[in-house]
């Protein structure tokens, strides 16, 4: 378990049920930049056209303007690690992405869980190096952790919070889309309404979905 101390870390906030992680990620966000959001998660679901789908990228978007100024959200694909990394590189910064979850986990009874591979929202907070390795720091509302001892994840003193090693994360940092699209490097940026958010517009004017 790796001992690191944050500055400012908000912890993080679990899925109230499995299909959730849109809406639990949302409000890690909000929480994470100071935007206080008292819509349950179930609440947030309105959002969501299709509750037998999930969320899509488009409906977190949509969630996150309900919230913010246009000029402090940025939603869209085809991101690179390195602009994240930039971004993030503010305390007023946070990020929804969407992976293709296919890490073993173990369920709350202790047990490997049985839930398939499939798309995920997680937070992602900031990076740090470890042994000249790169690690993103996510946040994962999900109440079925990691398992450990996973070569290239390691699991902090914090609950639901993991360093990924930046490899593993691009690698896994695609979805497919209700349409059957593949939704490649997707990324929800927020930006604190308090926070000057001008780094968002040199990347704005790239593909969006």
């Amino acid at each position: 378990m790796v001992e690191i101390d944050f500055e400012n870390f908000v912890p993080s906030i679990p899925l109230d049920q499995s299909e959730f992680c849109g809406q639990a990620s949302f409000k890690y966000g909000t929480a994470a930049i100071g935007v206080e959001v008292v819509e349950s998660q179930d609440d947030l679901r309105v959002y969501v056209s299709d509750k037998t789908w999930g969320t899509q990228p488009h409906e977190q978007e949509q969630m996150a303007l309900a919230y913010l100024p246009p000029s402090h959200v940025l939603a869209k694909t085809h991101w690179e690690m390195e602009n994240l990394e930039e971004i993030l590189d503010s305390p007023n910064t946070v990020a929804v992405i969407n992976i293709h979850d296919n890490f073993i986990r173990i369920n709350e009874e202790g047990s490997i869980s049985d839930s398939p591979p499939d798309g995920h929202y997680i937070n992602l907070w900031t990076f740090v190096e470890i042994n000249s390795v790169k690690y993103a720091v996510i946040v994962d509302s999900s109440t079925e952790k990691i398992m450990e001892n996973h070569p290239d994840v390691l699991h902090t003193k914090y609950d639901r919070v993991y360093l990924i090693k930046v490899k593993l994360l691009e690698s896994i940092w695609h979805d497919k889309l209700k349409n059957g699209e593949e939704n490649f490097h997707w990324a929800m940026v927020l930006v604190s309404p308090k926070a000057d958010a001008s780094i968002l517009e040199k990347y704005r004017n790239q593909d969006k979905i």
